[in-house]
């Protein structure tokens, strides 16, 4: 699918981790559609450090298997 503006936005408005990898099954997107996006990316790299200092083993073991 296609990155559309209200398909970044709603990425780049997400607060947990969980919640933007929900967006991105939400919208059938893959890894080259959205890792595309310098914005998005970067928002999803901070995301990722959040959820891993927060995070318990099972978050832990899920941000690592996302990867």
């Amino acid at each position: 699918m296609r990155l559309t503006s209200e398909i970044t936005n709603t990425l780049l408005s997400s607060k947990r981790i969980m919640d933007f990898w929900k967006a991105l099954e939400k919208y059938d997107l893959e890894d080259d559609d959205w890792k595309a996006n310098e914005m998005v990316l970067n928002h999803y790299k901070e995301l990722e450090k959040t959820a891993v200092k927060l995070s318990n083993p099972i978050m832990t073991e899920a941000v690592k298997c996302k990867k």
